[in-house]
């Protein structure tokens, strides 16, 4: 029993070995069944970096409408609006990084366009942190009048 217990310990202490030095198949990064084809997103590596750089130098732009929320309820709309587009902007942007990243993350320019990422999604949820905080200062009486005046507003 010992001796069974022992050498089922080392099997499995070698097969976790193994699994933990063996690289992976060089092919499978280039084969096309194994790589995801992203061409939906962004035609190419250079688009989707051209469309990060356009995204990052708009950001700053949603921080611009602080202490607007409170006139009108189209203001309202609009500024919920733009941000709405711009998350969908940069989830956009997020998913061809990430998925790139799971085809090979041994790719520098991979880890590189992950870490991009990461940093214009901190820069983008700090330029609208102010958001939810400015809403709640409405009050709930002016909210409800806003929600009438405007019922898109009804989607945010």
């Amino acid at each position: 029993m010992f001796r069974s217990t022992l050498l089922a310990a080392a099997l499995l202490g070698a097969l976790a070995a193994t699994a933990q030095t063996a690289t992976p198949d060089p092919a499978l990064a280039t084969d096309p069944r194994w790589v995801w084809d992203l061409t939906r997103l962004y035609p190419s590596d250079a688009a989707w970096d051209s469309e990060r750089q356009a995204f990052a130098a708009e950001v700053g732009k949603l921080a611009a409408a602080k202490g607007t929320l409170a006139k009108d309820a189209a203001t309202l709309r609009a500024v919920l609006d733009q941000q709405s587009a711009a998350w969908l902007r940069l989830q956009r942007l997020w998913v061809y990084a990430s998925t790139q990243l799971s085809t090979d993350s041994r790719s520098r320019q991979n880890q590189e366009r992950s870490q991009q990422m990461g940093s214009l999604w901190g820069r983008t949820s700090a330029a609208v942190a102010w958001t939810n905080p400015e809403i709640q200062a409405l009050g709930a009486a002016k909210v409800e009048d806003f929600l009438r005046a405007e019922p898109g507003l009804k989607r945010h």
